[in-house]
Parts: structure tokens; sequence; C-alpha cells
């Protein structure tokens, strides 16, 4: 923290610190300071996709999902390679009870990153919601058998259990 004030001291205009500067407030629950370092660090770059998805992280907890997706939509403009605000998006529209829009975006982090445990779980999240255990299904024995101790993975399993068993 001495660091990135020591940098801001000389450069009040460092972008790259200022928005460390707003993750450190975050971090540390200071989410009125937070959100004034992250405005100031978008006035300095508006092009900067970090900046917007710390903005996205900090409109969650402190204004609700509808501004945070602004914020999130604007990082995947300004960088739209960036699977992190897009797993964000996944999440809050499944939360939100939008399968189809969550489906989207956790398949469009899944296409630039195959790899994500984030992305497939919320593939697979947002088939079960759907009501889709077929498609769902694969994804999930996937997990099984890559990561059979992580919780995340049992939720699914149970879910999904769920999701196929048939009324006695």
């Amino acid at each position: 923290a001495s660091r990135v004030k020591d940098v801001l001291s000389h450069d009040a205009r460092h972008v790259e610190a200022l928005v460390l500067s707003a993750t450190l407030l975050f971090d540390d629950g200071k989410y009125e300071q937070a959100s004034k370092a992250i405005a100031s660090a978008l006035a300095v770059n508006n092009d900067y996709a970090p900046a917007h998805e710390l903005a996205g992280r900090i409109h969650l907890v402190t204004d609700g999902a509808a501004t945070a997706i602004k914020s999130f939509e604007e990082a995947l403009r300004t960088q739209p390679n960036s699977i992190r605000p897009l797993i964000y998006l996944a999440r809050i529209h499944l939360d939100a009870g939008a399968p189809d829009t969550s489906l989207r975006y956790a398949e469009q982090a899944l296409a630039l990153r195959p790899a994500s445990v984030d992305a497939r779980v919320l593939v697979a999240r947002s088939y079960l919601t759907k009501g889709d255990a077929a498609r769902a299904r694969p994804i999930i024995a996937e997990l099984e058998n890559g990561m059979p101790a992580v919780a995340t993975v049992h939720n699914l399993s149970a879910a999904l259990s769920v999701a196929t068993r048939r009324p006695d």
C-alpha cells in the first residue's frame, strides 16, 4: 500500500496505481473510498478494462446488479477477450433467474478459456436451471472426474441428481 501511495504522490494519474489503490480499499471493505478511487481511474482512462471490472465488483456490493452489469459490459467492450467480466455477467444473470443470458456469457467464457472451471460450472448450472439436465450431465461428469473433492462439483452432482429424480 505504501508503494502505491508513493507512485500516486509522483503521478496522481497513474491508472494502474489508482486501480490497485481501489482494489486494496475494496478488499478492506471501504467501498465508498474504493468507488471514489475507481472513478478517478476511469476519469484518467475510460478504456482501461480492469478499472471497469473493479467498478462492477464495487457496484455489486454498493448499488446492485443493474449498475454492475453496465460496468462489466464496459469491461468487455474495452477488452473483448477478458474472461472475468463474462464470468461475473453469467453469475449475475443466473442469480437473477435468467439462465439463457447466463448461458450465453458462460459459453463465451468457455470458448475463450476451455479449461476454465468457473465457466464450465456456470454452463452446467445454467443448463440445470433451464431444466436441461441432459446437456448439464456430461459437463458435470467431466468436472467430477477432474475434481472429485471440490464442494462446487458435489453441489452440481446433487443438483443433477435432484433434477433427474423421478417422482415416486
